[in-house]
């Protein structure tokens, strides 16, 4: 075999390798588009629930929040809202108690993330008022906001469930139109939503929990939270699948979180995603591939083989191997006059390939930004000409995950820094007659 022939034949490999995880996120998108949204039965028991709210210096938003809570239409002796005041150094926690929160103050500077914060809140109920005393809690960020119906229908998917699975549910934005880059972050999560949580519904794979806006049984956190990376939500989304659990998903629940608004915001927080997923890939991948790999033994093991093959898609660093793949065709072509046998013709047809491959997704995240405007009628209050500008820069939102993914790789350490809130849209704001 020449020297061509086997470049070519290892090039080909990794290409595949490279190109089904993509495929597969296609496929779940396209059964997104096309499935309708799952309504779940009416529940008529009304399960008793702990609201956790994660605060750090978020005194212009954190009351805003448990006063959509209060004013949700789900009964009120069936709610108790924590808050966890974590590393603050203004008045979060002051006006959480003003506001009817029970709030656990928390400080330690080698302990930034959300994950601490959690880990400390759940040792506090547990010690105050027990883990069981509730049936399951709902996790949320200071700057979210609560539809009007949001506790009442994550309890009816919770009970159809038989409380067995963690429930993710509908992310819109506070601010979805106030410039083009919130726009686009607001674009990012609907088809995070719409198109993939409901293709993965359909197929019978697991959704993943985006942040915040979801809810675990006490039985899961009967021993408290000890995940406290900086990717909570993905590591703790691979903890329920390697147990062969599926995150399920509430379309019709829907909540309310302020996107950055600054470059420099968004870079940070993104960078932050991206490390913590690394750091995710390094920690879950072995167990992915093990429970993938593993001979079925039960009725749904087939969801959750699908389960594992996915979330591998989505935490390996897919961008930077695909640059990676053509560093070394580049390192190749400039070798090329010392290995005769490596012709031009193979560097131009994988260049070809990698330009068609690009040009595919950046028309792809301009039809996926089509859809979700036109899907997905929750969308408020942005402009003809942000629309325009966000669906046609979408492409280029989305590609920053290559020098992200780069970056998190070179990138030893990274400290948590907070995303400032200022947006102070309240629950009439968004619930207007209710």
């Amino acid at each position: 075999m020449s020297y061509s022939d086997i470049v070519g034949l290892v090039m080909l490999v990794i290409g595949i390798m490279t190109a089904i995880f993509p495929l597969e996120y296609v496929i779940v998108c396209l059964c997104g588009v096309f499935c309708k949204r799952k309504k779940f039965p009416e529940a008529k028991e009304k399960l008793r629930y702990g609201v956790i709210i994660c605060a750090r210096n978020e005194e212009k938003v954190i009351g805003n929040l448990i006063q959509s809570v209060k004013k949700s239409n789900y009964p009120q002796n069936k709610i108790e809202t924590f808050v966890i005041a974590h590393n603050c150094t203004d008045d979060t926690a002051e006006i959480a108690r003003a506001n009817g929160a029970v709030v656990y103050e928390y400080s330690n500077s080698a302990e930034k993330t959300k994950g601490y914060a959690l880990k400390q809140i759940f040792k506090c109920i547990e010690r105050d008022y027990g883990i069981a005393s509730f049936d399951g809690y709902h996790v949320f960020d200071a700057d979210n906001i609560l539809d009007n119906q949001y506790l009442t229908k994550m309890n009816d998917a919770f009970l159809y469930y038989d409380r067995k699975n963690a429930i993710t549910s509908f992310r819109n934005a506070k601010n979805f139109g106030e410039n083009v880059q919130t726009a686009m972050y607001g674009l990012l999560y609907v088809a995070g939503c719409t198109l993939e949580s409901e293709g993965r519904m359909a197929l019978n794979c697991s959704a993943r929990i985006l942040g915040s806006g979801f809810l675990v049984s006490s039985e899961m956190v009967k021993d408290g939270w000890n995940i406290v990376n900086l990717s909570d939500d993905t590591d703790f989304t691979a903890e329920q699948i390697i147990l062969g659990k599926r995150v399920m998903y509430c379309g019709e629940a829907m909540y309310y979180d302020e996107h950055p608004t600054t470059f420099k915001a968004m870079w940070r927080q993104r960078l932050r995603w991206a490390k913590g997923t690394l750091i995710v890939c390094k920690k879950r991948i072995k167990d992915l591939f093990g429970k993938f790999f593993r001979p079925r033994n039960g009725v749904d093991q087939r969801g959750i083989k699908l389960s594992c093959f996915d979330l591998i898609g989505c935490i390996l660093p897919i961008g930077a191997i695909s640059v990676l793949i053509l560093a070394i065709h580049l390192l190749l072509l400039a070798l090329s006059p010392l290995f005769a046998d490596y012709t031009s013709d193979i560097w131009k047809g994988w260049a070809t390939l990698f330009a068609i491959s690009t040009l595919i997704g950046f028309c792809g995240m301009n039809l996926c930004g089509i859809v979700c405007y036109v899907k997905e009628k929750r969308i408020r209050e942005v402009s003809v000409g942000r629309k325009i500008l966000s669906v046609l820069l979408f492409p280029l939102f989305g590609i920053l995950i290559v020098p992200l993914q780069i970056a998190a790789i070179f990138t030893k350490k990274f400290e948590w820094t907070q995303i400032v809130h200022s947006n102070e849209s309240n629950f009439e704001t968004f619930n207007k007659g209710s």
